[in-house]
């Protein structure tokens, strides 16, 4: 089969590799879909201790040989540990993702831990597939913030994940959704999925802000705009500097609040999530044009609101 190979930092190169082969607990998915975003961009440049070579992509739907048309939940834990049997896998000591740990969704098919996969309804198109995983970061976000629907909530960030977050929000009848978002093709997107404002920077203040970027004037921000008492909601991976005054969130006792990858319940509850985007905001790449838009990911043209790699053909 054909895929997409991480052979070193910045350098993915198409190769024919052996397909993978089912066993008990695993099976094998022809990849449909799998969303490129900031995930992969930083990965690419940034690969920490993932071994050589390797392939990509974690947000990842298809078919499985039954015909089950599926979205695959990435994450894997061992099951047995007190993190995982007191319903956190989130923390779990193994924690694996498909896409970083074990190979993913940069490929025609994937090998995929056959419970992980949730049945996609017949009128979810692949693109809108692609919003499934970080959404499912959105809705545990959401969760760990404990937002009710009447507080005034601010997000930095329009990308795949900060809108699941305005998507969550909306859902829920939110009175204040206000995004803070450069890009005028995801900030009419933002208002679609029923943001109350966009603008280039957030210039209320808040009860829980959510910052979806992660660069330490992003995290800056997201405490600047944060009233006091209020909840500052860690989503982004942009930069490993805070870039806020500690002091200042302590003498404003602020609660700063990370959120990293999902719960099971949480993967399937972005499912129908997914289903109130387009896939007119989605543009469909082939393995040979993924480089072009993750060049331009890493460069900071945001223009496109969200990339999908389809190995089958666009």
């Amino acid at each position: 089969m054909r895929a997409l190979v991480f052979t070193r930092p910045s350098t993915l190169e198409l190769q024919d590799i052996d397909d993978p082969v089912a066993d008990a607990e695993h099976s094998v998915l022809t990849v449909e879909a799998t969303g490129i975003g900031g995930g992969e961009v930083y990965q690419l440049h940034h690969p920490g201790q993932r071994e050589f070579p390797s392939i990509m992509g974690h947000g990842i739907a298809g078919t499985l040989a039954n015909g089950r048309r599926v979205a695959v939940d990435p994450v894997t834990s061992c099951e047995t540990c007190a993190a995982c049997t007191s319903g956190r896998r989130q923390h779990c000591a193994s924690r694996r993702i498909i896409g970083i740990h074990s190979n993913g969704g940069f490929a025609e098919q994937c090998l995929v831990p056959t419970v992980n996969c949730y049945d996609l309804s017949p009128e979810l198109s692949w693109e809108q597939s692609a919003f499934v995983e970080p959404f499912a970061n959105a809705v545990h976000a959401w969760n760990v913030s404990e937002a009710a629907p009447d507080l005034r909530i601010g997000i930095i960030g329009a990308g795949a994940i900060g809108l699941g977050v305005v998507a969550q929000a909306a859902l829920l009848g939110t009175p204040v959704i206000d995004v803070a978002e450069t890009t005028t093709t995801r900030c009419d997107v933002a208002h679609e999925l029923g943001a109350t404002s966009t603008k280039k920077q957030l210039d209320g203040t808040y009860d829980i802000v959510f910052d979806a970027v992660g660069t330490p004037k992003a995290r800056a921000h997201a405490v600047e705009r944060t009233a006091n008492g209020g909840t500052v909601v860690l989503l982004g991976l942009e930069s490993d500097s805070p870039g806020f005054d500690a002091n200042e969130v302590v003498r404003r006792e602020l609660r700063l609040q990370a959120s990293y990858v999902y719960l099971p319940d949480e993967f399937a509850a972005a499912i129908p999530l997914a289903a109130r985007t387009s896939a007119d905001w989605i543009r469909n790449y082939r393995f040979e044009d993924v480089q072009d838009i993750v060049d331009d990911f890493s460069i900071g043209d945001y223009t496109v609101v969200r990339a999908a790699l389809r190995p089958a053909g666009i």
